[in-house]
Order: C-alpha cells, then sequence, then structure tokens
C-alpha cells in the first residue's frame, strides 16, 4: 500500500537541522510520503488533502536547500540566518501539523472503510489507562516536528542581540552569539532523544497498518479491481502530476545570475524533466526517452556551473582584454553554456513531442466514449486537439527561444551589457506560458477526467 515509503519518509525527518543546513533533506522525506500515500489517496479524500499539503512540503524544503546559496560566502550572514530559521520554522508548522491530522482522519476512515483493526485501536498501558494510538502518535509526531523547528531557531535568535556589552562593561562578557555553538550541541541533542522516539513510534504504528492482513487485502482487492475499470481515471491523476513537474522544470530553467554565475543550476531543471517522464513512462512508454537526454543536460548543467565559478573567482568580465588565460577560459566558459543551453532545448523540445502524442491518444480514451446526435466524439477530440497542440507548440518555441539566447548570453554580454533584459524577459515570459498551457490541458482533457470520475 506504500506505508513502507512512509515510515522511510518520516524516518528522514529525525535529525537535527543547523539553520537551513539538513544532512538528511527533508525534501526528500516528504517526496517518500507523498509517494506512500498515492494509492490510498485515490479513495480516502482526507488521506488526498494530506499529500497534497506533504507536496507543498516537499517544495518548501527544495526552496530551503536552494537558500543555502544566500548565506554561503556571506561573513555578515547572520541576520539572514534568523530570517530564513524563522520564516522556513514558521511556514513549516504550519503546514506540517494539518496535515498530520488530515492524515489521520483519513487513516481512521479508512480503517472503518476496509476492514482494518489496527489503524485504529486502543491499548491499556501498566497503569490500566486506556491509549488511543493513534490520537498518541500522531500528537507526538506533530509534537516533535515543532520542537525540531524551535530547536532550529532559538539558537539563531542569539545574533539579534545589537551589542556585545549593555551597560556595566567587564572583561569576561561574551555576546549571546557565542553561546550559539552550545545551545545547538544541547538542542541537537534533544532531537536526537525525542527523534529516536519519533523513529520507534512512527514505524510502530504504520508498522501494525502493513501487518494488518485484512486492511491491505481489502483495499489491495480494491484498488486492483479500479485499476482495471478506471484506467483513465489513474492515467489521468499521473498524467496531471508529470505535468507539474513539468512547470517544475519550467521554473528552475530561471536563470539566476548573481555576481556574475547562474546559481539556479540546470541539473535541477533536468530532474523535473526526468521525473516527469518518469511519471508519463507507464501510460507513455517512449517518455523514457527523455530520461538519458535529462541525465545528458545535468551534465553539462553542472560542468556550466563549475566553470562559471572557477572562472568569475579568480577574473571578472574585463579580465578577457589584457589577459590572455582569462580570455581563453571565458570562451571555454561561453561555448560550455552555450552546449548546456542547445541540449536544454532539444530537450524541452522533445517533451513537447512527447506531450503532444500523449494528449493525441488519451484523447481518444477519456471523456464520453459513445456518439449522439448532439456530440460527436472523433470531431469534438479533433478541436480540442487543435486548441491544445498550438498551446504545446508555442511553448516549446518560447523555451527554444529562451534557451538560446541563454546560450549567446556570455558573448553577447561583452558588447551589450543589458543584453541580460532580454533573455531575462523570454524566461519569464516562457514561465509564464508553460504554466497556462499546462493549465489549458488540465481543463481540457486531464482534469475534466478526474472530476467525471
Amino acid at each position: 500500500m506504500g506505508f513502507g515509503l512512509v515510515i522511510a519518509g518520516f524516518v528522514l525527518l529525525f535529525n537535527p537541522v543547523i539553520n537551513v543546513f539538513d544532512v538528511l533533506p527533508d525534501a526528500i522525506g516528504f517526496a517518500l510520503i507523498v509517494a506512500g500515500l498515492t494509492k490510498l489517496s485515490y479513495f480516502v479524500d482526507d488521506v488526498a488533502r494530506a499529500r497534497s499539503m506533504f507536496f507543498k512540503l516537499a517544495l518548501v524544503q527544495a526552496a530551503k536547500i536552494a537558500s543555502i546559496f544566500f548565506i554561503v560566502g556571506d561573513v555578515n550572514s547572520g541576520s539572514t540566518k534568523v530570517l530564513l530559521s524563522f520564516v522556513f520554522g514558521i511556514a513549516e508548522v504550519i503546514m506540517f501539523a494539518p496535515a498530520v491530522v488530515w492524515l489521520f482522519e483519513g487513516l481512521s476512515f479508512s480503517g472503518v472503510l476496509y476492514g482494518g483493526k489496527n489503524v485504529s485501536r486502543i491499548k491499556v498501558n501498566r497503569r490500566g489507562k486506556k491509549i488511543d494510538v493513534p490520537v498518541s502518535t500522531r500528537n507526538y509526531i506533530i509534537f516533535f516536528y515543532v520542537f525540531r523547528c524551535v530547536a532550529t531557531l532559538v539558537p539563531e535568535l542569539t545574533e539579534l542581540q545589537m551589542y556585545d556589552n549593555i551597560g556595566t562593561v567587564e572583561a569576561l562578557s561574551r555576546p549571546l552569539s557565542y553561546y550559539k555553538p552550545a545551545l545547538y550541541r544541547l538542542f541537537g541533542l534533544l532531537v536526537v532523544v525525542f527523534g529516536v522516539i519519533f523513529i520507534i513510534r512512527t514505524a510502530k504504528y504504520f508498522g501494525s497498518i502493513i501487518a494488518d492482513k485484512t486492511y491491505c487485502e481489502t483495499f489491495g482487492s480494491m484498488f486492483k479491481n479500479a485499476l482495471e475499470t478506471r484506467r483513465s481515471f489513474f492515467m489521468a491523476h499521473r498524467m496531471s502530476t508529470a505535468l507539474m513537474m513539468f512547470i517544475a522544470a519550467s521554473f528552475t530553467a530561471y536563470t539566476l545570475v548573481i555576481d556574475e554565475v547562474n546559481l539556479l543550476i540546470g541539473a535541477i531543471s533536468a530532474a523535473f524533466f526526468a521525473a516527469s517522464a518518469i511519471m508519463m513512462s507507464k501510460y507513455v512508454p517512449r517518455a523514457s526517452i527523455l530520461i538519458p537526454f535529462s541525465a545528458a543536460r545535468a551534465g553539462t548543467a553542472i560542468a556550466s556551473f563549475i566553470i562559471q565559478v572557477r572562472y568569475f573567482d579568480e577574473y571578472s568580465i574585463e579580465a578577457i582584454d589584457f589577459v590572455d588565460k582569462a580570455a581563453a577560459q571565458y570562451y571555454r566558459m561561453a561555448l560550455v553554456t552555450a552546449a548546456d543551453m542547445v541540449l536544454a532545448a532539444a530537450l524541452l523540445i522533445m517533451y513537447c513531442i512527447v506531450i503532444l502524442g500523449a494528449v493525441r491518444e488519451h484523447l481518444k480514451v477519456c471523456g464520453i466514449m459513445d456518439d449522439t446526435a448532439q456530440y460527436r466524439k472523433a470531431s469534438r477530440d479533433a478541436e480540442t486537439f487543435s486548441y491544445l497542440r498550438i498551446r504545446i507548440i508555442t511553448t516549446a518555441v518560447l523555451g527554444t527561444l529562451y534557451f538560446i539566447s541563454a546560450g549567446i548570453y556570455r558573448f553577447v554580454e561583452l558588447y551589450l551589457p543589458a543584453y541580460i533584459v532580454v533573455f531575462v524577459v523570454l524566461s519569464i515570459a516562457f514561465i509564464a506560458y508553460s504554466v497556462y498551457a499546462v493549465t489549458a490541458i488540465n481543463n481540457n482533457l486531464y482534469g475534466k477526467e478526474i472530476e467525471s470520475a
């Protein structure tokens, strides 16, 4: 049913977090929880709501990882760390608590629906007191996560002290920030202790559900039957999710130039393209061809990032006019970046071709299947495909123009520094139109199929 992935996802949330530095990224943990809840979310609304919130939490955690770029190398980043810790901590708590509540409410309902005994059970402790296991587990999960967010924020608050000494100056006085490492060690130890309990209780509860044969077999039988009778519904769900991955790929294709280096590495966009291709491959087998191209694009993007960092760490753009070595290294960097953008454009074009084929085929098996005096399916599908084809092709054209403009940027900026405005405008147009095109596809095809089920 996927509860093994849910356990693994929660396990990845147990470790202490130092500001925004997370050894075991929570984004991966939330992604595993989302994957583990997928099947059950098709049948239980509260679980679907929880899964949607955990997905949003995964995006927040991805943004948290990206925020590291704003800290590294900044010697005066104390206030920035406080701000990031506070903003992300508040966002995580606000989203995590309702997600867990919805999850356990959905599990309780599913226990009644599928005859599960371990989903909602009462146990008696040594003192004879009755304990509602799901409620107790839910409350501890929320407590632990909130405590972990607080344990991250409190040490950072020491940076808010404006003066080293207030009042009488003493020789042995210390600013509050002096105690920040000690506070992190103290709270880190407490997080680990509470985290071990968190892992045990979470694994024990979800493990008991996995061991409930009646619950799992009943749901498994229902899910298998649904796969056969509602194939277009599951296909629409998967394709809709794949298109959301494409939107993420479009957003992360944006060129974020800080200190002349593109910090939003193209490998992130390539990873979303690969994720989208993997999601589609079950119902669109030819989508698997995008995976090796995504891997190749990720490789060139990383190479481009490394060579940019190396060049601008040692030289400026003006150095190419009077340092031969700088000129050679700059043009090498420009060529690698251009190659990366050519590969990115090729990946986008191939993706749009795959989507075009998928939309054409899926229109045949979605919507009203029978012809009537007022409705001819073939004509309606042809009209819908023509409408969506224009949007998909326009997305490919705008994206290609953006990637070409970004590819020649390093050459043009030597003579026209303001050229950066051109490909920034094109990137925004590409992102905005990608969202518009995906919305059109969902409104006219996959979204309608999900709503009608």
